[in-house]
């Protein structure tokens, strides 16, 4: 049941978000981005998404997205994660990670969403595309960063959109 709620929950927050102009997460709201049309949006699959932890940069495994006219829709981050066998990203406590998307058209809303094994969740807002990890030593946390790129005549209309997922555990020092 927890699987179906966490899930659900994720889904609904991902299409309020794409189809809410007042909803802006932590987004960037760069106005230079603005021209976005379906034309803009090359291949099958949206770009790839990283971390960069220091001077590492980690590819993010993608979720669920809206691209060229094919949506995929995935199953929750946790189960997606498991079933793709991805080790959790051991990080310092208060470690500030950084979000990179490999595409000339960045998109001009993200939001991050924490979960963690008990079902609760947490929105983060992001500055300069990037958070701080929780201090809380040999935690695990799982993640879902979802980007967008909203109609330049609509702002309420995702032209496209990528959802990205990842888990961190917190280093014990």
């Amino acid at each position: 049941m927890k699987k179906h709620t966490i899930g659900l929950l994720l889904a609904l927050i991902f299409i309020f978000t794409a189809c809410s102009n007042d909803i802006s997460i932590g987004g960037n709201t760069d106005d230079q981005h603005s021209n976005f049309s379906e034309e803009n949006f090359t291949g099958d699959e949206p770009p790839s998404a990283f971390l960069v932890i220091g001077e590492e940069r980690i590819e993010l495994t993608q979720g669920g997205f809206n691209w060229n006219g094919r949506i995929v829709d995935i199953v929750s981050p946790i189960d997606l994660l498991r079933n793709e066998g991805v080790e959790p990203i051991v990080v310092q406590p208060e470690e500030e990670i950084r979000f990179e998307v490999d595409y000339d058209l960045q998109p001009n809303e993200e939001n991050l969403i924490r979960l963690r094994e008990n079902s609760e969740w947490d929105v983060l807002f992001l500055e300069d595309n990037s958070f701080v990890v929780p201090a809380t030593p040999g935690e695990i946390f799982y993640y879902t960063y979802d980007i967008f790129w909203t109609d330049s005549e609509d702002p309420q209309i995702s032209v496209a959109s990528a959802s990205y997922v990842f888990s961190l555990r917190i280093a014990e020092n």
